[in-house]
């Protein structure tokens, strides 16, 4: 998830989005506002996807062990 106008924080700490069964099993990544990741997705150009693929990709694995 890719905050916009909140922070990570006050998405992680949402009690609705907790409910959510992948977040609540763990299986989440959300992006902290104005990161590399997040301006990677944001900007959304040749380079930018493949910077987000590389960095992005090894973060949804590991939500995805838990």
């Amino acid at each position: 998830m890719e905050p916009i106008g909140t922070s990570a924080s006050q998405i992680k700490n949402d009690a609705l989005y907790k409910k959510i069964p992948a977040v609540h099993a763990g299986h989440d990544v959300v992006f902290e506002l104005g990161s590399s990741s997040a301006n990677a997705f944001a900007t959304d150009s040749v380079l930018s996807v493949n910077y987000a693929l590389d960095k992005v990709v090894p973060e949804f694995a590991e939500a995805l062990k838990k």
